[in-house]
């Protein structure tokens, strides 16, 4: 018997049962009827009609009497064993494709006939009975579904299969019945798709997410004939699972809603939400890949709360205009090629502006050369940039009215009059980051922090020059500094008032700072940078700076260096900044 047949116990008073098979109730005499639905219990209810089986050849009585006992030609012994005995309809139309129902007043050909019998003759059909009470049933339930008959071995006549057991799971024993059908749900063999698709594989397996219908099995998003990581986990893995995206590189036609407080974190922006942009097109353009739209400002103004839009901007001539995004809207400007913004040529006003509780994300752009005030503006909104840079402005790099939330990753903030990063209020992360040689020793210095919190990590702060503190100077300020470099044109570059923050295995030009994991360096020197004013802060000769020996990577931190060389992990110290040469 294969794996997952379930069997009934024979009662002695079955033994004598012609045939040798047993119902899950007790077998009725000759002339009684019963409510069983099982197929022989109705052969013998009604033998004065139809006759009985002997030795597998049917004899009749009483109205087909004069056919006399009737052998099926063909098999051994000339005789094959009669279709209710095996799979009913379902062996019919495999022997017999133009016999296809199964008939009990049938002998020849196996009991299979053209069209469905009568009644009489069906194997579920029978005739109702009372049981040994006395009492009237039906053979149907009283929700007038039929009752399934089961024989000695178990099998479910509607199937014609045995149960199976290792419910809701691969069965072993559907497997070696039908790799198709592997699955066991409410004990019958299916494939995934009856047993619930994607859906159910994706519970079942995470690394095998996807229904093959035509294999019945659950395959690895990688192997699937369809999509299936979409919505919160649109990334199919190495691994085959699928999962929320993390970059925007993951979403290559949109972008990614990456931040914490975005509600639609770990999604891809819709494929309807993307506008193209490239200012050497055609006027207007209709904001299509072929036809992009000519101006950013014009794009950004169309806009309104409660918008998701991609702005996917080309480079080329520089952009001399600005893009304003206002209420609560969620906006990502992806650059291709290294556009460069340099605001409006008139107007005294900042490149890009996100204000009222939009959510921004800019990736890839350069907000460059805005000769009349800041690069960029936050004001009770939340804004990430990655592989950004900011130089060269008249006002701040980053600057900030109302709390913000800031992110940035992988990009520098460079050359920038009034000073690099001011924060007031709110939270800012540094991440690979470069704030450098901004400032003209005026009200001004690289990263200012005002009742904010603040959370520096293998970043280099360097260069700067300001009336106060080169480097950092704060007020009412929280966080961490790790793994950085903080050096200015002048020494003690981080402010006194920064001692709240909590330090480990920076690279400090002020002494009252040096201990422990940190330790003293000398102050800004531009030959151990490739070229400051850029915002390149990588190492000419990295053996002979003093920054190395110094950081020490933790879980969490990030793997790679500002331009993708792996950090030393496992304890091992590596070099502070942004650099790991």
């Amino acid at each position: 018997m294969r794996h997952g047949a379930s069997t009934q116990r024979r009662s002695s008073s079955d033994k004598g049962a012609p045939g040798g098979h047993s119902s899950v109730v007790a077998r009725p005499t000759l002339g009684s009827a019963t409510n069983t639905g099982d197929r022989h219990g109705q052969w013998y209810s009604h033998a004065m009609i139809l006759g009985l089986r002997i030795g597998g050849a049917i004899c009749t009585f009483g109205l087909l009497a004069l056919g006399g006992c009737k052998v099926d030609p063909g098999g051994s012994m000339g005789f094959q064993e009669h279709c209710s005995d095996l799979q009913g309809d379902l062996t019919c139309r495999a022997a017999y494709t133009d016999r296809p129902h199964c008939s009990l007043c049938e002998s020849n050909n196996q009991g299979c006939v053209v069209v469905p019998p009568a009644l009489i003759c069906q194997i579920d059909g029978g005739t109702t009975g009372s049981d040994d009470e006395g009492e009237s049933s039906s053979s149907s339930d009283s929700t007038g579904e039929g009752t399934v008959a089961v024989d000695s071995t178990g099998a479910d006549s509607t199937t014609g299969e045995p149960p199976c057991e290792v419910e809701g799971e691969l069965d072993p024993g559907c497997l070696e019945l039908d790799p198709a059908r592997p699955f066991c749900i409410d004990a019958v063999c299916v494939g995934c798709d009856a047993a619930g698709g994607d859906e159910f594989c994706g519970a079942r397996d995470p690394a095998n997410p996807a229904c093959d219908v035509a294999d019945g099995d659950c395959v690895s998003c990688g192997q699937a004939d369809h999509a299936v990581c979409e919505d919160g986990t649109p990334v199919c893995t190495g691994s085959g699972e699928c999962r929320a995206c993390a970059t925007h590189e993951e979403c290559p036609t949109s972008a990614c809603h990456l931040g914490d407080d975005d509600p639609l974190q770990g999604h891809c922006f819709a494929p309807d939400e993307v506008v193209w942009v490239d200012n050497a097109a055609p006027c207007p353009g209709q904001g299509t890949e072929q036809e992009p739209s000519c101006s950013l400002q014009a794009v950004a103004a169309t806009f309104e709360p409660e918008h998701n839009r991609v702005i996917r901007i080309k480079g080329g001539m520089p952009y001399a205009e600005r893009a304003v995004f206002t209420g609560p809207m969620t906006v990502a400007i992806i650059g291709d090629g290294n556009p460069v913004l340099t605001g409006h040529p008139v107007q005294q006003a900042v490149t890009l502006l996100f204000e009222d509780e939009a959510i921004g994300y800019v990736q890839g752009v350069s907000v460059d050369g805005n000769m009349l005030t800041h690069g960029i503006m936050c004001n009770a909104s939340s804004l990430r940039l990655d592989d950004v840079r900011v130089r060269g402005n008249a006002g701040w790099g980053v600057f900030d009215f109302e709390p913000c939330t800031l992110d940035v990753r992988r990009s520098a903030i460079a050359g920038n009059e009034d000073g690099g990063l001011r924060i007031s209020g709110g939270v800012v992360r540094l991440d690979n980051a470069v704030v450098a040689v901004n400032g003209l020793g005026g009200n001004s210095t690289g990263v200012r922090v005002l009742n904010a919190e603040a959370n520096i990590l293998y970043s280099t702060i360097a260069g700067n020059d300001g009336s106060g503190a080169d480097g950092i100077e704060c007020t009412n300020a929280t966080g961490s500094l790790r793994n950085s470099i903080v050096v200015g044109v002048d020494p003690l570059s981080i402010g006194l008032s920064c001692f709240p923050l909590a330090m480990s295995n920076n690279a400090f030009d002020a002494n009252n700072f040096a201990g422990g994991s940190n330790i003293a360096v000398p102050p800004y020197n531009p030959v151990y940078f490739e070229a400051p004013a850029q915002g390149n802060m990588t190492l000419t000769a990295p053996p002979l700076t003093p920054y190395g020996g110094v950081a020490l990577w933790t879980m969490g931190d990030p793997s790679f260096d500002i331009d993708g060389t792996p950090r030393p992990t496992g304890g091992s110290l590596g070099y502070a900044g942004v650099d790991e040469p």
